[in-house]
């Protein structure tokens, strides 16, 4: 049950009218578990089609609801027309959410499922065909599991920005760890997880709960003594992270002040512990990077090591700093500011890498020779 104060404000979002019920053919009438995925879209039909494209191969679409969640009207229209023409899915759903701040739509998104189980998609991050197979399989497997996630694989590593972005936030849920189908472990990848619906909504009614998912999952697992989460070993998670510099930068600083703000206000801390936490920043930036080492080394390159750790060190510092400044002095508006960073990535990559985030047919139509058409903004790199 949503807390009052988060339920009317859900109340007022206007809602898309539309619901379209799609037939699908390879649903399994037998097995009544479904899966909701829920996506945010910011911008153009094109940031999100890859995704969309993703999702309409999954092997067990005909078990999967989408909620697709935006706040431009335009891309409503579109993103409804082209799945509406590849009836795939068991149901979707078009929500035109005025909210800026995309973990509250991914709540409010999540409050509206019908499946037992929901998951979350970003325009950057592309499951395998076989990922909601797998994540249905997990959840049938046990009733203590209470979420699931596949193994993240860095599709750009070219790039010392992305190598170190990658390694910093998903180095723990790397390709090649986990042993076994459905491998047990403490803590799912942030935005790339799957939950049951129930302990998912129970721990969203605060508000700012999805804004520090790694808290949201340390309680689903206390409240429910016995439970765990799991890692598909069988199915991947391509996730595109950011090869220019600034924007990395960026997106840690705001990533870091959502975060320490959520963690300031979930663990109560008075003014002295935040101010000896402000100061601390640049010693917990050390000790993320000594945390991440073995995950940061390459011992076959030393090269690519020294390279990565010159880019992850910056981007350490300004995710501490970030939270730093959340723990004492709140978000403040930062969501809709970390959102920027977060939605149509293309902004953030070289031009040889924009080929990641688009869908296979695009890539060829708009690439005869080798280019690639501009994003309509680039970053500049540092």
């Amino acid at each position: 049950m949503l807390s009052e104060r988060f339920a009317r404000r859900l109340e007022n979002l206007p809602i898309h009218p539309k619901m379209k019920n799609l037939p699908n053919n390879n649903c399994d009438a037998t097995s009544p578990a479904r899966l909701s995925v829920v996506v945010v879209a910011r911008g153009r039909l094109s940031s999100i089609q890859k995704t969309l494209e993703c999702l309409l191969a999954q092997t067990a679409a005909g078990r999967v609801e989408l909620i697709l969640s935006t706040d431009s009207p335009a891309l409503l229209a579109e993103a409804e027309k082209f799945v509406s023409a590849r009836p795939r899915f068991a149901q979707a759903r078009f929500r035109l959410d005025a909210q800026k701040d995309i973990a509250l739509a991914r709540v409010s998104g999540a409050a509206e499922a019908s499946g037992d189980s929901v998951a979350f998609a970003e325009d950057h991050c592309f499951y395998d065909p076989n990922w909601a197979q797998e994540v249905l399989a997990a959840f049938d497997s046990s009733e203590a599991v209470m979420g699931a996630a596949p193994l993240m694989l860095n599709p750009n590593r070219e790039s010392a920005v992305s190598r170190a972005q990658f390694l910093l936030s998903h180095g723990l849920f790397e390709v090649g760890l986990g042993e076994g189908r459905f491998a047990s472990c403490e803590q799912l990848p942030w935005h790339s997880a799957a939950y049951r619906r129930g302990p998912f909504i129970a721990e969203s009614r605060d508000e700012g709960s999805f804004h520090a998912e790694s808290f949201m999952q340390r309680n689903i697992l206390r409240r429910h003594p016995g439970s765990r989460f799991v890692r598909c070993t069988q199915s991947i998670s391509r996730h595109v992270n950011m090869s220019r510099l600034l924007p990395a930068l960026g997106l840690a600083y705001y990533g870091g002040r959502v975060f320490g703000a959520e963690r300031a206000k979930r663990q109560r801390w008075g003014w002295p512990a935040r101010s000896a936490r402000f100061f601390a920043f640049p010693l917990v930036a050390l000790l993320k990077l000594a945390r991440r080492t073995p995950h940061l080394w390459d011992g076959a390159s030393p090269s690519q090591t020294l390279a990565t750790f010159l880019a992850a060190g910056p981007i350490a510092l300004c995710h501490a700093l970030g939270e730093a400044w959340g723990i004492c002095f709140g978000r403040r508006g930062t969501s809709e500011k970390h959102a920027a960073f977060e939605c149509d990535r293309s902004r953030f990559l070289r031009p040889a890498e924009w080929h990641h985030l688009l869908p296979d047919a695009a890539w060829a139509q708009e690439n005869p020779a080798s280019g690639a058409s501009r994003p309509e903004k680039v970053i500049p790199c540092l």
